[in-house]
C-alpha cells in the first residue's frame, strides 16, 4: 500500500497562506478557472506542534511517525524502486502527468 500525506509540523501558516494565494495578474481578480493554475478548495490547516502533548523535535517526530506504522502492520517494508520501476514512472509522468491537460484538470482518458 502506497501511503501520500502532507503533514505540517512547524510551519508559518501566514506565509503558507500568501504562497496558496493565487496572483491577481494570473487571475485578473476572479476567482473562475484560469490557464495558469487550477482553482481549488481552501480547507483549514494547523500545524502538528500546536496538537501534540508535548514539545518534540522534527526528528522525534519523523521517528515516532516511522515507528508507528512500522509496528501496525508488520508486512510493511519500505520499498526500494528499481530502475524499471524508476523508467516506468518517468514514462507515465512524460505521458500523462507533465501533460497540460491532466494538469489544468481537462485530461479524460
Amino acid at each position: 500500500m502506497l501511503h501520500h500525506a502532507t503533514l505540517l509540523f512547524s510551519t508559518d501558516l501566514e506565509i503558507l497562506d500568501r504562497a496558496l494565494q493565487p496572483s491577481p495578474e494570473y487571475t485578473g481578480g476572479e476567482v473562475t478557472a484560469h490557464p495558469y493554475y487550477v482553482p481549488s478548495v481552501k480547507s483549514p490547516v494547523t500545524n502538528l506542534t500546536d496538537k501534540l502533548p508535548v514539545s518534540v523535535s522534527i526528528d522525534e517526530f519523523k521517528q515516532s511517525l516511522s515507528d508507528y506504522f512500522s509496528n501496525e502492520n508488520t508486512s510493511s517494508e519500505p520499498y526500494e524502486f528499481t530502475c524499471h520501476d524508476l523508467e516506468e514512472i518517468r514514462l507515465l509522468r512524460n505521458k500523462k502527468y507533465a501533460d497540460v491537460n491532466w494538469i489544468f484538470n481537462t485530461y479524460t482518458l
